[in-house]
């Protein structure tokens, strides 16, 4: 990334002499929940965690707590990591790629689930280490101490999944982000933007739709 430079207002930053990033409103899901949001190049992106327990349209998501069940879904479901609802309050809900997929919209009105290029997107805008520009800071984990230039505050919310057991794993040294991009060779996969502890940069990968991870919505 460009070398930001910071200005007078604690919330605008230029990055070289490109595009301004800066938080510039909230937005509201169907849940009360209400958070800033900001904008990163031409897009504009959730600052926190999705933590919506409700779709679109009003119908509750089946929170999933049991392993073995949530391994063999093929619906949509949530958790809070360890099943931990402060967890949940701290680092948002970690959903399955079903839940990403529903019909019945998992983003709140006027928002949408984020492709695999829109990732790419901001990846290339941030124009290298853009997992540090992403990260939030203030974390004892080594790597994970981003700068958080871009006001994105990532935070490590670890997965769920991973093993053939369902298990939690990385809290406090990754996070994933759902896009709504199915992997072409394999449509039980699809892409996941990572943040991990130990690389600077974020990583667009492929993962299978069972899983635990974070959403963060952008704005259409």
């Amino acid at each position: 990334m460009k070398r930001s430079t910071p200005n007078k207002y604690p919330w605008l930053w230029i990055i070289g002499m490109s595009l301004i990033l800066f938080s510039s409103c909230i937005y509201k899901d169907i849940d009360g929940n209400i958070c800033p949001t900001v904008d990163i190049g031409s897009q504009k992106w959730m600052s926190t965690n999705l933590k919506v327990t409700h779709y679109r349209n009003g119908d509750p998501i089946p929170r999933v707590t049991d392993s073995a069940t949530w391994a063999n879904l093929t619906t949509g479901a949530y958790c809070e990591y360890q099943n931990d609802t402060n967890n949940g309050n701290d680092y948002g809900l970690l959903y399955n790629w079903y839940a990403v997929n529903d019909s019945r919209g998992l983003a709140p009105e006027g928002w949408r689930i984020p492709s695999k290029d829109d990732f790419l997107e901001l990846k290339n805008f941030l124009d290298g280490g853009s997992g540090s520009e992403l990260k939030a800071g203030g974390y004892a984990v080594p790597g994970w101490d981003g700068n958080n230039n871009t006001f994105f505050t990532a935070l490590p919310a670890g997965q769920r999944g991973f093993s053939t057991s369902a298990d939690f794993s990385s809290l406090g040294y990754l996070t994933g982000y759902w896009t709504n991009t199915v992997y072409a060779s394999d449509p039980l996969k699809a892409y996941v933007a990572m943040l991990e502890s130990i690389y600077t940069d974020l990583l667009v990968g492929v993962y299978k739709k069972h899983l635990g991870y974070s959403v963060r919505c952008i704005k259409e």
